[in-house]
């Protein structure tokens, strides 16, 4: 077995270094700092490595099973992949600003291709938003800038227009990464105006991220009692730790807070 990563792909694209690492079973992506911005397991390609990715699904508490889905920033795939795995019937479209990461992503993290039902645009996110006439069951918001989340996926108009594109009872997923407090109740304030306080955030342990779901309608499934019998079912067909992930929200949102 390697004791040291070693490199397999370096290029640079939009003033970012993009390099590919790998280590025995294990192949990543990093933007030229010691943060991982997609992992992949590459004896099992469909487990979802990234803490991050993992507690994002939580959404799925909340939601009817999804049919199409949006990511807007891509990163190496890992949620498409993940969907592909586990529900083949998912399609989605992906929108990705830089071409080299586009490319990386379906030659060294197996995104799944069109025949497959996934979609990739390389382009602006804010203006795939602006002119999308799809509507989607869940979006995925991960776009990140020198480690932090740009101040402009937090306009009241472009979080608008993210609504717009779901459907009745879809719902946004934001990846907030922010420096100070005062920042991310900022950020978080916006997203609350733009949903109708219908919201609910989960921190994840040992990082800054702080995934915030956002419902286009009141959810089928809101009350606390009720979610904690969706677990064991929810857990079986996605293998992720729904009991984990409604403790630590039922620590952060309060009754009274959102959609508790």
């Amino acid at each position: 077995m390697s004791t040291d990563p070693v490199l397999i792909h370096r290029c640079k694209d939009l003033g970012l270094e993009r390099n590919v690492f790998e280590k025995d079973n294990l192949r990543w992506l990093s933007f030229g700092d010691d943060a991982v911005q997609s992992i992949i397991n590459l004896e099992e390609p469909g487990t979802l490595i990234s803490p991050v990715c993992r507690a994002m699904l939580a959404v799925l508490l909340f939601t009817p099973e999804p049919q199409r889905v949006l990511l807007l920033g891509t990163g190496g795939g890992a949620l498409a992949r993940y969907f592909h795995h586990r529900r083949p019937a998912v399609e989605g479209d992906a929108v990705e600003m830089s071409s080299a990461v586009v490319e990386i992503a379906g030659k060294y993290f197996e995104y799944p291709g069109e025949d497959q039902g996934w979609r990739m645009v390389v382009g602006d996110a804010r203006e795939y938003v602006y002119q999308c006439r799809e509507h989607y069951d869940l979006i995925f918001l991960d776009i990140g800038d020198e480690g932090a989340s740009p101040s402009w996926i937090f306009d009241p108009e472009f979080l608008e227009q993210c609504r717009r594109c779901l459907r009745d009872d879809g719902a946004l997923v934001t990846n907030i990464i922010q420096e100070t407090a005062e920042q991310f109740a900022a950020a978080l304030w916006n997203i609350r105006q733009a949903f109708d306080l219908r919201t609910v955030c989960i921190p994840v342990p040992d990082h800054k991220n702080v995934p915030v779901f956002a419902f286009n309608g009141v959810p089928g499934c809101h009350d606390p009692e009720e979610l904690g019998q969706r677990v064991a079912g929810l857990t079986r067909q996605w293998g992720l730790e729904f009991d984990r992930f409604l403790v630590r929200m039922k620590d952060v949102n309060p009754r009274g807070s959102g959609v508790f």
